[in-house]
């Protein structure tokens, strides 16, 4: 280890990121230092929340070049979700149709990157735009709301119609959101 860190010092910062890289928790090396980072892309079917051949096509140009690649937000919580098109995973499903998942996984892998799926539940962050004036609050630990920062006058009146305080979350729901991970 203390070798190739003394090789990995002499290298020029293009070599260095071309280079493979041995993950110290797994002992998979990757083929190379480039990682795509999560990020919301916005591309399921707002109706059902699965992956679909816009994932398929976008993930397969990142893994081209990536060695790691991570997912956007997927949600497991249909009810609450961080962005209207948001992927979601719903843990509260026994029987989830996993083949848009596969599908998408296998254009991640085809050249042998690397994929990490993203878990998320948006807590308090649920906006508006998702769950509507009508749908259901959003759900925290607490019913702490906090404040989305925007300057000026009408931007703290956006910030305070942007996400509704959310509603405090039992204990068992707490522990379900756990589970559903």
């Amino acid at each position: 280890y203390l070798a190739s860190l003394e090789q990995e010092k002499k290298m020029s910062s293009s070599d260095l990121f071309l280079s493979p890289v041995v993950l110290p928790c797994s002992g998979r090396t990757l083929s190379n230092r480039l990682a795509k980072a999560a990020m919301t892309e916005s591309l399921s079917d707002p109706n059902d929340g699965q992956p679909n051949h816009r994932h398929v096509r976008l993930y397969r140009s990142w893994s081209k070049g990536c060695s790691m690649v991570i997912t956007g937000n997927v949600m497991v919580d249909e009810r609450y979700k961080e962005a209207p098109r948001n992927v979601v995973l719903d843990g509260r499903n026994a029987q989830p149709d996993l083949t848009p998942f596969r599908n998408w996984a296998d254009a991640i892998q085809r050249d042998g990157a690397l994929g990490i799926m993203q878990l998320s539940h948006p807590g308090r962050q649920s906006p508006l735009a998702v769950t509507g004036l009508f749908g259901p609050r959003p759900v925290a630990p607490s019913s702490y709301k906090g404040r989305v920062k925007l300057p000026g006058i009408l931007g703290a009146i956006l910030g305070r119609l942007l996400i509704r305080s959310p509603r405090e979350m039992s204990t068992m729901e707490i522990k379900n959101v756990v589970k559903s991970f």
